[in-house]
């Protein structure tokens, strides 16, 4: 059955048959895995594929194949930001892309160019010189007794792993045609300021989510269950809008020294403020604006062998840029700070990366209002303007919302260019690793929870059985596998074309077997742990601890197949020295990790 899953790029997914186009569509999956690598010509992704077994040899071959077609010229590869896509580009061109991007927006300052091998030492010399200005501060403030003991710990780096931070430039989706805007990626995962960056990120975050009532959208489903919690509170109206704005703009550009300006305003107006944190772990003000400075001073990036700093924005990688950023829309727009502040209680306000969303129960006058004022980025006073999205619906990730008349609706959202049959998203990842009726079954589960009526339900069954059958699957298999979701659930008793309860019913039973799924498996997790830590001292002869092994693992069988009423544990055996061998395993990972 798993062969099945062998079809997953069809010609469906895989465009090459015209000379002319730039673009190789895949699953996002792909793109996740190629995402701001800066691939210069085929023969470096082929390479690259041919080193991460996660890659389809069909894919593979594909390109391979319109490797052919451009032999002649030299092209760079690279995947759009969000999207499943892959473009070609001649070199120069691109190259003259970013370039220009460099020069027109003025965010990155050239410090040292054409880095070759001759010039690393100066390139050690430079990272070892930013190393010492961060913990010269650390050393400074701890001595001083500005932080604690247990803080320098957390935002000290360590030599071994530190790095510079690299740019890239991904691809927007084209404004029409083929015409592309870029976008900087700084991939800063070990530089020498981001565990201050992760440290200051965290508090500056309970700050403003305390004074503001924002929250953290993690997926579409999070998003979905926080609407629903504002329905049922009566808070959903006739007239409510919904509110989408981006402020990556605002992220990439702004002043850093208006930011510690805006900083320093929002900590003596609303610092005191701060109760989740213990007293002791608490910042002075001034030594937020030390550490905050000393982060934005020092974005030093490499790009195609120079080194450049970054002198307005803050990283797209840092975990600091966001909360800054909303603290310097909150300082351009003061209306908006106290709007926010007052209506916490009732409406919601929440983030995900740079895109926020709000519910507005007042005029769209207002509204508009509270973001009428500029938002100065830079010292020449160049200004930008907040765009925002209003109306009655919007989606977010893989899911829409809307409402009609303060009547809430959900569904799947499916992007009509990036979407072509592929499984949900969140799905990817389990393809290889989940039985192909237990996938359906949790995708069924996923759908259920995200549509709010039948009629956008069945459409999402039809979908996913389109998806399997594009996947190799026959249509009985299918059917027996939607058949055994509804009897899951006591959802139909012969066919759940014909006798299927309301779907009300069902998606309140689905609903409570989710919350009783986790609840199930943060004991799964302590009970694994349990059964790791157990001695098994002789296996061979004492045959009471083989059976109460195996009575553990089978329990925890039934519980992962708790789907698959096709699960039989006599089918299985267990050998002695197979048990013996994961236990030795396990004793020689937990002594390295000790």
């Amino acid at each position: 059955m798993s062969d099945g899953w062998n079809h997953h790029l069809d010609k469906h997914s895989f465009k090459d048959d015209d000379d002319d186009k730039n673009e190789l569509s895949f699953t996002q999956e792909i793109c996740q895995l190629l995402q701001y690598l800066d691939l210069n010509g085929f023969s470096q992704l082929i390479d690259y594929m041919d080193s991460n077994d996660q890659i389809d040899e069909h894919l593979k071959q594909g390109i391979s194949h319109l490797q052919d077609h451009f032999m002649k010229e030299n092209y760079v590869l690279r995947t759009s930001y969000k999207g499943y896509s892959l473009h070609i580009f001649p070199s120069n061109d691109f190259e003259l892309l970013c370039s220009e991007y460099i020069e027109l927006t003025g965010i990155y300052k050239c410090i040292q160019k054409n880095l070759t091998t001759m010039k690393l030492i100066e390139y050690d010399e430079f990272l070892l010189n930013i190393v010492k200005q961060v913990e010269t501060k650390l050393d400074d403030l701890f001595y001083s007794n500005c932080i604690t003991q247990r803080q320098y710990d957390q935002m000290r780096i360590s030599h071994a792993e530190v790095e510079l931070s690299y740019l890239v430039f991904a691809l927007n989706t084209p404004i029409k045609g083929d015409i592309y805007t870029i976008r900087p990626v700084v991939v800063c995962n070990k530089g020498p300021t981001m565990r201050i960056s992760s440290y200051l990120s965290n508090s500056l975050w309970s700050l403003f989510d305390q004074l503001t009532g924002c929250r953290t959208f993690r997926n579409g489903i999070d998003v979905i269950e926080n609407f629903e919690s504002y329905t049922r509170n009566n808070y959903l109206q006739s007239t409510t809008l919904f509110v989408k704005f981006n402020i990556y703009e605002i992220c990439t550009e702004f002043s850093h020294e208006i930011m510690i300006k805006a900083l320093e305003h929002f900590l003596l107006i609303y610092g005191t403020q701060q109760v989740s944190m213990e007293e002791e772990e608490k910042l002075a003000i001034d030594t937020i604006l030390q550490l905050v400075h000393l982060v934005l001073e020092n974005q030093m990036v490499l790009y195609e062998n120079c080194l450049f700093q970054q002198t307005r924005g803050s990283a797209s990688g840092c975990s600091l840029t966001i909360p800054l950023a909303c603290i310097y829309l909150c300082y351009s727009q003061p209306a908006l700070m106290s709007v926010l502040m007052a209506q916490k209680q009732q409406e919601l306000f929440g983030r995900f990366q740079d895109n926020l969303f709000l519910t507005w129960n007042r005029s769209e006058d207002q509204l508009r209002f509270l973001f009428e004022k500029p938002i100065i980025v830079d010292q020449h006073s160049r200004s930008s303007q907040i765009k925002l999205f209003i109306g009655t619906s919007f989606h977010f990730l893989d899911v829409e919302i809307s409402h009609d008349q303060g009547h809430l609706h959900t569904r799947i959202y499916h992007d009509p260019v990036m979407d072509q049959y592929q499984l949900p998203n969140q799905f990817q990842a389990e393809r290889s690793s989940c039985l192909p009726s237990r996938l359906l079954q949790a995708m069924l589960m996923y759908a259920v929870r995200c549509c709010s009526s039948e009629e956008s339900f069945d459409y999402e069954r039809r979908y996913l059985k389109l998806v399997y059958l594009l996947y190799g699957f026959s249509e009985n298999f299918i059917d027996n596998c939607i058949e055994q979701f509804y009897k899951q659930f006591y959802a139909c008793e012969v066919s759940y074309l014909v006798d299927r309860v309301p779907y009300e019913t069902l998606r309140r039973r689905v609903m409570k077997r989710h919350a009783q799924l986790v609840v199930l498996k943060n004991k799964w997790s302590k009970e694994i742990q349990i059964i790791q830590s157990l001695s098994y001292p002789n296996l061979d002869t004492d045959l009471s601890i083989m059976d109460y092994f195996k009575c553990q693992f089978f329990d925890l069988l039934k519980k992962c197949f708790l789907f698959e009423p096709q699960f039989n544990e006599n089918m299985i055996d267990i050998e002695t020295d197979a048990i013996h061998h994961i236990l030795s395993s396990h004793d020689k990972i937990s002594h390295h990790e000790t």
